[in-house]
This record gives C-alpha cells, sequence and structure tokens, in this order.
C-alpha cells in the first residue's frame, strides 16, 4: 500500500456528492461552484465530456461524474458544476449536492488501494471520514481524460 504524503493532504476539501457516494477536491484547486443550467453538447466530444459551458467568457469543457461512476441521472437530479483547475486550465465537473468545505485533519486521510493488488486506485488520492461518511478525495488531473480538457 503505497503511504500518503501527509504533507501534501489539503486543508480544506470541497465536499460533494454524486448519486449515494461523497467526494472532495482540493478547494485550492476551485474556481467556482454553479448551478449545471447550460451545456452546449460538443458533436464527437470524448466520452465522459457532457458539453462545454462559458464560465466568465471562458469556454470550458464539462466532465460528468456521473457518467464516470456509473450514476443514473433522472429528470429530478440537482447537478452543479464545481469549475476546477487542470493544470492551469479550467475544466468543470458535472457533481450533484455540494455539501460543505471541510477542515480535516491529516489523520483523516487514508491511502485507497485495490485489495489483493500492488497498486493504487489512480484517480482517488485517498480516502477520509466526514461526518460518519466516507469521502473519496479525487484528483482532477487523474479524472479527467487529456482529451475532455483539451476540448475546449
Amino acid at each position: 500500500m503505497a503511504p500518503i504524503d501527509f504533507l501534501n493532504v489539503p486543508e480544506r476539501l470541497l465536499i460533494f456528492s454524486v448519486g449515494d457516494e461523497y467526494y472532495g477536491v482540493d478547494i485550492a484547486t476551485v474556481h467556482e461552484i454553479t448551478p449545471c443550467e447550460s451545456v452546449t453538447p460538443v458533436p464527437e466530444a470524448p466520452p465522459g465530456m457532457l458539453g462545454i459551458a462559458t464560465f466568465r467568457g471562458t469556454q470550458v469543457p464539462v466532465f460528468d461524474l456521473f457518467w464516470k461512476f456509473g450514476v443514473e441521472v433522472g429528470p429530478s437530479t440537482d447537478a452543479n458544476l464545481v469549475v476546477v483547475d487542470y493544470d492551469g486550465s479550467p475544466v468543470a465537473l458535472r457533481a450533484g449536492e455540494v455539501h460543505e468545505v471541510a477542515a480535516l485533519p491529516r489523520d483523516a486521510y487514508q491511502p485507497l488501494s485495490i485489495p489483493g493488488g500492488t497498486g493504487r486506485l489512480t484517480q482517488f488520492e485517498a480516502v477520509a471520514e466526514w461526518h460518519d461518511q466516507l469521502v473519496l478525495w479525487l484528483d482532477p488531473r487523474r479524472l479527467v481524460p487529456a482529451a475532455v480538457a483539451e476540448a475546449a
């Protein structure tokens, strides 16, 4: 099991849900959070790319976390866009409810490894406990395919 670099765990995570599961991204990478209202589909978009949205005059690719994690979206599903930094460029993550910015102590984080395997799950940095729930800490650079980030 690869250890976590506890010097680099985020001081605060933005906690949001996708379906019944909780996820978090380092708040330092978040540009803004907005309701998912206007996304323009892009023909022949890479898998997982919902389309593009405009934020402050910039076209931003939207990556669908519901698609990524196999969560069905119903007509009453509320969705938000969490705009994060992806190597200097913004990418929007389509997520469900945004819960809070949580300050988690370093000892709340544990490595997340594949059972019986030797490697880590590449899209997740670690798992942490928050209000008796497990939160998977996501790294947008590992989660979002480069083709999506470069699409807009």
